[in-house]
């Protein structure tokens, strides 16, 4: 996850100016939004193995998973827009 957020802010940062934003308000979404493709990515090791071990088809847990990586988003974005304005 540390590393999507070192590759992804140097292409991000040069915006920041453009657009007048507050960067810890944009840092915190991009490792939300990270942290979120990492976790509900079906090439995740752990999501493949533990759905082997525990004998349930990839569908159901993402079923669990899309609403939970959905709502951590869009509470990350509701407590960063009064940073960005």
């Amino acid at each position: 996850n540390l590393g999507a957020v070192a590759l992804s802010y140097p292409i991000i940062e040069p915006l920041f100016p453009l657009v007048g934003t507050n960067m810890v308000a944009i840092t915190s979404l991009i490792f939300t939004s990270s942290l979120v493709g990492y976790i509900i990515s079906p090439v995740h090791l752990c999501v493949v193995v533990s759905c082997e071990y525990f004998k349930t088809d990839l569908s159901k847990v993402y079923k669990r998973f899309v609403p939970a990586a959905l709502s951590l988003v869009i509470i990350d974005t509701i407590f960063m827009i009064p940073m960005l304005g």
